[in-house]
């Protein structure tokens, strides 16, 4: 049964969420509306050729389309925030293009898409696999959360061990790959975040900063046990050449999330994740 806190805190979030909704709706609404539309290397070069013209920009994940009846959910990362304010400023004229993260640097030189939102290697340099990097100032790795009185303590320790991650989470498949851990994917963080506090799985993986974020809830302390941030990286743009309208796209981008704009981006998202949580999770916790 859910405390006093616990209900003021939900109610809060509520709020916070009812206010963020449509920046989530309309990221999600104009990357799913163009999903299908895969770009040719020669269109997505002439779709560049001017600064407010159609540019590709290659994200790694393409949400599916919400099933009839689903609740909509707060997108895998910041980037879909980043993609949200270029879509309003550029008025409409950027589309989101499903891109192999190894393939980004590959595409973005020969011209398949106009420009790339890429995780790259916390220590990338200015270029990365044959083109230009733009980095965002936005810096993370792949933290675990599990309960407060699990026996795990080192990553090694996941091997055979559930772990629920958002399928579009930067580090989905990564965790099996390095660990042997069974991945259990989720169409959502709040739909992983569940799983563990159901328990489904034994850990839940996902990006550091915004369970950092989160496990600071006073609801989230039985499930505040981590794990040390591993495989850190930053996100980036990587662009073909420079000058070039998609570098000044990149870097008009870059400047306006300096300062503290992602540490709010950070709250919030993780404030109407916890409030998914809260809603949406119709069976007790795992005692």
């Amino acid at each position: 049964m859910a405390t006093d806190t616990t209900r003021a805190a939900g109610v809060h979030r509520r709020s916070r969420a009812r206010n963020t909704a449509r920046a989530i709706a309309l990221a999600l609404a104009f990357a799913l509306g163009l999903a299908a539309s895969q770009p040719s290397a020669a269109a997505s070069a002439a779709e560049g050729a001017g600064p407010h013209a159609a540019a590709a920009i290659g994200v790694h994940y393409i949400p599916p389309a919400l099933k009839p009846g689903a609740s909509p959910r707060t997108p895998e990362g910041v980037e879909w925030a980043i993609l949200e304010r270029m879509h309003d400023q550029e008025r409409g004229a950027v589309r989101p293009v499903g891109l192999s993260p190894d393939q980004a640097g590959n595409v973005v030189r020969t011209g398949g898409v106009a420009l790339a939102l890429a995780a790259l290697p916390a220590n990338a340099g200015l270029a990365w696999g044959g083109a230009r990097v733009v980095p965002l100032g936005y810096n993370f790795g792949a933290m675990a959360i599990m309960r407060s009185d699990t026996d795990i303590t080192r990553w090694e320790q996941l091997r055979g061990r559930k772990v629920c991650v958002a399928q579009g989470g930067w580090f989905a498949g990564s965790i099996t790959s390095r660990f042997g851990a069974v991945e259990l994917a989720h169409p959502s963080p709040a739909d992983a975040l569940i799983g563990l506090r159901v328990g489904d799985c034994d850990a839940a993986v996902h990006d550091s900063q915004l369970l950092e974020e989160l496990v600071k809830f006073p609801e989230w302390k039985k499930f505040s046990a981590r794990l040390p941030v591993i495989d850190e990286r930053q996100l980036a743009f990587l662009v073909a050449e420079t000058p070039s309208p998609a570098y000044e796209l990149a870097r008009r981008t870059a400047r306006q999330w300096r300062g503290s704009a992602f540490p709010r981006l950070v709250r919030q998202m993780a404030q109407n994740i916890a409030f998914e949580v809260y809603l949406d999770q119709d069976v007790p916790d795992c005692h």
